[in-house]
């Protein structure tokens, strides 16, 4: 619903992954045996929607936020109630909304890597995207690791040359000493699983969302990265994994890599 909300009303992705991130922070913040209403979950939705956009960019906060609610709604949920459950988000996050989401570790370490193209960036906001849908391997690694391994995948799947790697190594380790080694090495293996696995999935708990990211990077504004295929098997990952080791292993002494 998020990813085809924000796609629709056209607010940025950066304000979905607030979004998501800070759902996901909630409710991990709820005992184990919380039972949650239909009512209720609609309107922590609505909640983190609003919490996204208050805390965004300009560029997603242009219209009044009751008729967002209003509309996305469809009218069932009134604005006041919305902005009850949004005291109790902030409240169970301690009122710390500075966590940086998944988003904002690719955007970073993006800065450098996107003069590799256009369809090597929206590769990357794809996977990004993908991992959202299987919460346990999102959050399986530190968000550092995972967007440093976003990012290399999407190197080597539209043929950047050696130098992007060194740069991406050099550049996630300034963000994070613990985004480079043998924990990015992992993490790219399990993303190749996870886009292999996007690429057929049957479960339908998870096949709308997937198509959902799908049809969305399937688009001509967006190279169409979504035809793209992931590596064959895990022996096709050596090649790259060569180079994140050497680019690794060139680090300086006492780097910590």
């Amino acid at each position: 619903w998020l990813l085809q909300a924000f796609d629709i009303m056209r607010f940025s992705d950066g304000a979905l992954a607030d979004a998501v991130l800070i759902l996901d922070r909630h409710s991990s913040s709820l005992p184990a045996n919380a039972e949650v209403t239909n009512d209720a979950s609609q309107r922590t939705l609505l909640a983190a929607v609003c919490l996204a956009l208050k805390f965004g960019t300009r560029e997603d906060s242009q219209l009044p936020l009751a008729r967002v609610i209003n509309h996305l709604s469809r009218d069932a949920i009134h604005f006041d109630e919305v902005c009850k459950t949004e005291l109790g988000i902030l409240r169970s996050l301690d009122f710390c909304m500075e966590t940086p989401s998944l988003h904002q570790f690719v955007e970073t370490l993006g800065a450098r890597l996107s003069r590799y193209g256009r369809r090597c960036r929206y590769l990357a906001y794809f996977l990004l995207e993908l991992s959202y849908v299987d919460a346990t391997f999102c959050y399986r690694f530190a968000h550092s690791v995972l967007a440093a391994a976003i990012w290399a995948l999407a190197l080597s799947s539209t043929q950047a040359p050696a130098q992007a790697f060194r740069t991406l190594v050099e550049d996630a380790f300034v963000f994070s000493p613990t985004a480079v080694g043998n924990s990015l090495l992992e993490c790219c293996m399990d993303l190749r699983q996870v886009w292999a696995w996007a690429q057929s999935v049957q479960d339908p708990a998870f096949a709308t969302v997937v198509q959902r990211v799908r049809l969305k990077f399937a688009t001509a504004n967006r190279e169409q990265v979504a035809f793209l295929a992931p590596p064959a098997n895990a022996m096709a990952m050596d090649p790259m994994l060569l180079l994140l080791s050497r680019a690794i292993a060139s680090m300086p002494a006492g780097s910590g890599a």
